[in-house]
């Protein structure tokens, strides 16, 4: 089952999570012993794992064991804490996390059943070589009920010979048209390094024929001209008189769309000139980036887990965080400038704003502050309004600082319906 690498270097490695994979193997096994035709189990280190029985003669002899994948999109807070408390390496950790595919739970279903019923084939046809051709029938019933699209190659006819109902959605043909069609005018000949698409092709087939499994991403283009990124597997079929490769397509195009979203985003995390701090719904620092520790002077390891009021200066009274609190409750967002201290102790200003990242159930699972250091531009600010105010020889307020005193304390007397006295 340890096939995805989050599971293989990770949770089968350490002793915690490794009992927690084997829990789910005995959770399905004994579900499976109950007489269920599949069972889908998420495992407490996060993932989903699937089984289904092998039956022969009505006798349940074994299981077949997959999954390592999601339902639905990954709670990244989970990992990160798994992360910490583990003692996983974090950038590898989230890396195999970010390959673990995810499944429709329909699409899972309809997995399931294939190969439940294929389990069924296979008991059926250990019992009986009279029961061949009754078997073949339903096998190509199966291959039709496959998700994945599915053509099957003659090497040594140099065609396609088979397809699956899926391979003729996918494709966009009927299955004539499709077993009629070179394989090479599927692909696109700007991906292939300069090669025939036919030469990259029949290099991949002897690869295959040689009793490799053949694993890789390749866009191909529909009757309609679309183009679409799949995950080609191909297989040799073992057969007495003829060279069969199996090309099995799986349409990735949303993945990698959501693939390149990811990495975008952590582009801009890694990148961006201004610091970020994620908390959580509590208020528990998550992750920062680099710009936060060139600001701050605190590494990253040092506030995950922390409470943002480590940065408080002091120079704020509870009403300024108060009202800080309610924009966010109210709003879902707060924009201002804060005073805050440095690791070193230096007080430093900085313009910040805050947002609250809502869950479908609209409460807020996380919040992402954006904030940039504006400490030379209050200095700045400063000696501008000093230069305005003070005589540069003498030091002394000049007429402008007179008039806008004298100017407050006529608005201060007129409120109050007093006089000025001289």
């Amino acid at each position: 089952m340890a096939g995805q690498d989050i599971c293989a270097r990770f949770h089968r490695v350490n002793p915690v999570t490794a009992q927690r994979c084997l829990k789910s193997d005995t959770v399905l096994a004994g579900q499976l012993s109950k007489g269920e035709s599949y069972n889908i189990y998420k495992c407490e280190n996060g993932l989903v794992d699937v089984a289904v029985p092998i039956i022969i003669g009505g006798e349940h002899v074994a299981n077949l064991f997959t999954g390592q994948f999601f339902l639905e999109e990954p709670d990244k807070a989970f990992f990160l804490h798994q992360v910490e408390m583990f003692g996983f390496d974090r950038e590898s950790y989230l890396h195999a996390l970010s390959k673990t595919p995810i499944f429709a739970e329909g699409k899972v279903r309809e997995i399931m059943d294939f190969l439940t019923r294929l389990a069924h084939l296979i008991g059926d046809m250990g019992l009986a070589h009279n029961k061949l051709l009754e078997s073949e029938a339903r096998f190509r019933l199966l291959i039709n009920q496959a998700p994945d699209a599915i053509l099957v190659y003659d090497v040594d006819l140099d065609r396609l010979v088979d397809c699956n109902l899926a391979a003729e959605k996918l494709f966009g043909f009927c299955r004539n048209e499709l077993l009629a069609t070179c394989l090479e005018n599927l692909y696109l000949p700007d991906q292939l390094n300069e090669k025939s698409a036919r030469q990259a092709i029949f290099e991949a087939f002897e690869r295959t024929l040689g009793g490799e499994e053949v694993l890789f991403e390749q866009t191909i283009r529909n009757s309609l001209g679309k183009k679409l990124v799949c995950e080609v597997r191909l297989v040799h079929l073992p057969m007495a008189n003829s060279r069969l490769v199996r090309c099995s397509y799986m349409d990735i195009s949303e993945r990698k769309r959501y693939e390149t979203k990811l990495q975008l985003a952590a582009n801009v995390f890694t990148y961006a000139h201004e610091g970020i701090i994620i908390t959580d719904a509590n208020g528990e620092i998550v992750d920062v980036n680099g710009a936060f520790t060139s600001i701050t002077g605190y590494p990253r390891e040092e506030v995950i887990g922390q409470n943002p009021r480590i940065l408080k200066s002091g120079q704020h009274g509870p009403e300024f965080y108060d009202a800080l609190w309610h924009d966010l409750t109210t709003k879902g967002h707060w924009y201002g400038e804060i005073w805050n201290r440095r690791k070193n102790g230096d007080v430093y200003a900085e313009m910040i704003s805050i947002s609250a990242i809502l869950n479908s159930n609209g409460q807020a699972q996380n919040y992402v502050a954006l904030f940039s250091d504006i400490t030379l531009e209050k200095q700045h600010q400063r000696q501008l309004e000093h230069i305005a105010h003070y005589d540069a020889l003498t030091g002394l307020p000049n007429r402008l600082l007179l008039s806008d005193r004298l100017d407050q304390v006529i608005a201060r007397t007129q409120r109050h319906n007093s006089v000025v006295l001289r």
